[in-house]
């Protein structure tokens, strides 16, 4: 299903891209095939594709409407030794656009988008599975923030959504621990 506004641009866009803070990274994201892919910017030509369980549970029944995100890469120590490895943070947040479906007022629509299909994935490229924070339930745009050099071990994540603006930091040190909760 293509919806087309007066000047003939599709309002549910198939492709979207992301630029990692430090300009370094490049995220794609097909919305109809759920291929999410990383680039390195100095070696386009090498794909990184990652492949997560959590886009199976994604109700695709109705057009939904996506933004993608992507972190800095950040070295994390292993558990089990001292090694380090890379990490990069993916952030693919949608939302059910209900003005499709009916028209209701802005007070109604606010509830309605908080309430049905809207979910904010923070995904793992190393583990590649979901990672639960507080900003599951919130659909929005979606933004990392660049590195903060006084809290050089967290990554931060804006959602803009239909109630205002939501922040969570996560601490790399749990991820590379897999203390942070991770889904399959």
């Amino acid at each position: 299903m293509n919806i087309y506004n007066i000047y003939g641009i599709n309002l549910y866009p198939t492709y979207h891209i992301a630029v990692s803070p430090n300009g370094k990274q490049v995220a794609t994201f097909n919305a109809d095939t759920f291929e999410l892919n990383i680039y390195q910017v100095n070696s386009l030509s090498k794909t990184h594709q990652i492949k997560c369980e959590a886009f199976n549970d994604i109700d695709t029944s109705t057009k939904l409407i996506w933004s993608l995100a992507i972190s800095n890469s950040f070295d994390i120590k292993q558990m089990d030794n001292e090694d380090t490895c890379f990490e990069t943070l993916i952030a693919l947040s949608y939302f059910k656009d209900i003005r499709i479906e009916k028209k209701v007022n802005f007070g109604d629509e606010e509830k309605a988008i908080k309430a049905k299909n809207a979910t904010t994935l923070i995904i793992s490229t190393r583990h590649k599975t979901r990672i639960l924070t507080a900003i599951d339930d919130l659909g929005g745009l979606v933004r990392f923030l660049d590195d903060d050099s006084l809290q050089s071990h967290s990554v931060t994540i804006l959602v803009v959504y239909v109630n205002g603006i939501a922040k969570a930091s996560l601490d790399i040190n749990l991820i590379g621990w897999k203390r942070l909760r991770l889904i399959d």
